[in-house]
């Protein structure tokens, strides 16, 4: 059995879980279909519970626990072999299940991501610019890095790996959790395959989400390195570090505290620039480190 596991939050299932149950029935292979709910609003939760008269489907619903323990519970209950992770928010193509059960010899299998047309909000253009220059990649690029382009947002994994590795319960907040599964996966040298099986991301945060999410999962990768559960390899941290380990090391620092501000609300009212992106991430990671 092939369990596919959708950890929802606050995002109407319908069309993703007509999708999922339509593919289920076309396939030999036994497939269960979850959607755990973690804590949505009432009003969305009781909507989406309809999708249970599909075939295939469970639709269960619990306290708000956050990204990593929803998708320890999803494949705690999942009967299958092997469990496929799809965040809720995500389209899929009509052979989504199929062009997963042709790789199911291997243990962790990473299908991709792509997003929509260009968004006419610009307040929303800089979520989707960063998606579309930085996380959408060919299978053939990813493979290139395995581990450090493993995304919890579309992968199968056979269960029994899963349950030796888990996502890290003590992130409670947005982010990462994807980059320390993947450093994991790398030191117990559990192979990864990268296939052309994307799924397109379609909800695209806004501006004031999107830093939001940005700040605090910075905050979980500064905890992750300080716990020594990542190393410096990690690409903002290392150009941090090159900064902190420069002669210039404090007019930088102060420079960075300086900026961070008014690089914020230039974001903020709509500049989509990545470098200025770039820019408040390091001086995020400054404001976190020399504030402890």
């Amino acid at each position: 059995m092939i369990s596919v596991c959708v950890p929802v939050y606050n995002y109407f299932i319908s069309s993703l879980a007509w999708q999922l149950s339509k593919q289920a029935e076309k396939v030999k292979e036994k497939i269960e279909i979850i959607f755990l709910d973690d804590g949505s609003y009432n009003s969305i939760s009781e909507r989406n519970r309809k999708v249970e008269k599909l075939p295939h489907i469970k639709y269960l619903i619990q306290k708000n626990c956050g990204r990593s323990i929803v998708r320890n519970r999803l494949a705690k209950i999942a009967r299958g072999d092997y469990i496929i992770f799809i965040d809720c928010d995500c389209k899929i193509d009509k052979k989504f299940i199929f062009n997963y059960i042709n790789y199911l010899s291997n243990d962790v299998v990473v299908g991709g991501l792509t997003y929509p047309e260009k968004p006419q909000n610009r307040y929303k253009l800089l979520k989707w610019k960063n998606g579309v220059k930085r996380e959408v990649k060919s299978s053939r690029v990813r493979a290139q890095n395995p581990y450090k382009s493993f995304l919890s947002s579309n992968f199968m994994v056979k269960k029994s790996v899963f349950q030796k590795i888990e996502f890290d319960t003590t992130l409670t907040k947005y982010g990462h959790e994807d980059t320390l599964f993947g450093v994991e996966l790398k030191k117990r040298e559990i192979k990864i395959v990268h296939i052309n099986n994307p799924v397109t991301h379609m909800h695209i945060d806004t501006v004031k989400e999107f830093l939001s999410k940005t700040e605090n999962s910075i905050i979980n990768l500064i905890d992750l390195f300080k716990s020594n559960k990542i190393e410096d390899e990690i690409k903002l941290i290392a150009t941090y570090n090159s900064i902190v380990n420069s002669p210039l090391k404090r007019v930088v620092a102060l420079l960075l505290k300086i900026i961070h501000l008014p690089v914020k609300r230039a974001l903020l009212k709509g500049n989509s620039s990545l470098f200025l992106l770039d820019i408040y991430k390091l001086a995020t990671v400054n404001r976190y480190f020399t504030s402890q």
